[in-house]
This record gives C-alpha cells, sequence and structure tokens, in this order.
C-alpha cells in the first residue's frame, strides 16, 4: 500500500482571500516586475518541494514498524535516516522562513517585495493584497520558527558552548515531525497566496501521487518498504513455521498480531 501523502494540488485561495482569486501575476504587476516575481517565486516553490519531500519521508518512516521486524541494533541506518532528514528539514526552513542574513530569500522577503507599490498595476488591487495578508496572519501562526532558528544557529550549522561550564550556551529543543509538518503547512498557506492562481504542487518525481487502471501507484520508499516486509522473517513466521505457529500465536499479543497483520496485507499474505 503507496504511503499517505500530503495533497498537492494547485493553488487554490481560502474564500476569504478570494479579494484577488481571479487574477494573476500577469494581471496585477508591471511588466518590468514580472520577470523577477517569476524567479523569486520559482526558488521559493524549488526549496517547498525539497522540504515537503523530506518531512513525508519522515512521516512515511515513523510509520513504518521497525520496533517489531528489528533489534534496536540493526535499524542504526534508519536512525541516521530520520537524524539527518529531521535536521536538514530545519536547515532549510530556517531558510525559508527565518534567515536574517542581508541577501537571504525568505518567504517573508517575497512578501514584502511584492507589497512594493511600486509593483502593481492597481492601487485598489494592491489594498485587497494587505487586507489579504492580514487575514491570513502568517507571522501570529508561525510560533516555531524560533525554535527551528535557535536549533539552526546553535546545534547545526554551529556548536556553541558556554566556555566556563562546558555545557551547551543555550537551550534548544529538537521540533517534531509533526511540528515541522505544521511549519511546512503554514509557509505553503502563505506561498498560496502568494502565487496568485499560478498552478504549483509541491512533490517531485514518484512522490507525486498517480495511479494506473484505478490503483494508487508506489513510491520508490513505499518499495523498499515492501521489500523489507517480504524479506521478514517475523512477518513471514506462520511460514516459516507453520507446524508450531497455531502455538505460537496463542502467545502474541493483539497488538503484536495486529501489526504482523498489517505488514502481512501490505505485502498481499493472508491474516496470521
Amino acid at each position: 500500500m503507496p504511503i499517505a501523502l500530503r495533497s498537492m494540488t494547485t493553488t487554490e485561495l481560502p474564500q476569504k482571500y478570494s479579494r484577488l482569486s481571479d487574477l494573476t501575476p500577469d494581471a496585477l504587476f508591471e511588466a518590468r516586475f514580472l520577470e523577477k516575481y517569476r524567479r523569486l517565486h520559482s526558488d521559493i516553490w524549488n526549496r517547498m518541494v525539497l522540504i515537503n519531500g523530506t518531512v513525508v519521508s519522515l512521516e512515511a518512516v515513523e510509520r513504518f514498524p521497525f520496533h517489531y521486524l528489528y533489534a534496536p541494533n540493526e535499524i542504526e541506518f534508519w536512525r541516521l535516516v530520520h537524524y539527518n532528514f529531521s535536521f536538514t528539514a530545519c536547515v532549510m526552513l530556517h531558510a525559508l522562513v527565518g534567515d536574517q542574513e542581508e541577501d537571504a530569500h525568505t518567504i517573508r522577503r517575497f512578501k514584502n517585495e511584492i507589497a512594493n507599490e511600486m509593483h502593481w498595476l492597481d492601487a485598489n488591487h494592491r489594498a485587497s493584497f494587505f487586507t489579504g495578508l492580514r487575514e491570513l496572519a502568517f507571522d501570529d501562526q508561525v510560533n516555531l520558527v524560533k525554535r527551528v532558528t535557535d536549533l539552526r544557529n546553535n546545534r547545526l550549522a554551529h556548536r556553541l558552548i558556554d566556555r566556563a561550564s562546558g555545557d551547551f550556551a543555550k537551550s534548544v529543543s529538537v521540533p517534531s515531525t509533526a511540528e515541522l509538518r505544521k511549519l511546512f503547512d503554514q509557509c505553503k498557506s502563505l506561498f498560496d497566496y502568494l502565487s496568485f492562481n499560478l498552478e504549483y504542487v509541491t512533490l517531485g518525481g514518484d512522490y507525486m501521487p498517480s495511479t494506473v487502471g484505478g490503483q494508487p501507484q508506489p513510491t520508490s520508499l513505499d518499495r523498499l518498504f515492501d521489500a523489507m516486509l517480504k524479506d521478514s522473517n517475523v512477518v513471514r513466521e506462520p511460514e516459516l513455521k507453520e507446524g508450531w505457529w497455531s502455538v505460537m500465536r496463542s502467545h502474541r499479543s493483539p497488538e503484536e498480531l495486529s501489526i504482523m497483520n498489517q505488514c502481512r496485507r501490505r505485502i498481499g499474505l493472508p491474516d496470521a
């Protein structure tokens, strides 16, 4: 069964931000700004695809029952995958939202660039743009930005310590995958608004949801997980120990049997 993916459809402005919902950048901006707008938009779009793909991968790794299939000392690779993907997402989200370098291209600075009165063809459209921004209240929602930035500045890009004590200079907490997802979704809401009906998606390659003959198609990560399940002696225990399985099954907890059967169904085996 393919991993569950977030909806990555084209931009659709929420109803309350619909004042500009029928207009595209060509109808809103001076011609001299359009090319710059497209370059700035494209850069953020590409980064959104990378961040979302990273978070989707983390979500899939966290759903997979490693604890059931393997001993703790057998999944070091997957611990490293989770560690590196989590921190990569934090660094990319910091760069997208919280970077204060003078020439950094962030989604907030993209918003501010668009707001420049010199770029607009119609002052009334610009006024509607600001009304929608106030309703969106992006800066009031992204309270995770400081945590992501503190982690990046104090642990990842730098390793800051207190020279007197040898302890870390500042206490930081690592955002959970659910929190990274929340921050990304908040950024996407603003990017939707700043896209003015341009169509875009935020997953690439085989991560894009697709069907063949009405059936969802697996991603490369799906296929890897399926291969792991098919190779697992734990999942295939009823077949490998057919003569003893009825006795062994009586010693399995309901939770263990539930996980086993979820794994077996995923690769086309009957319930144990």
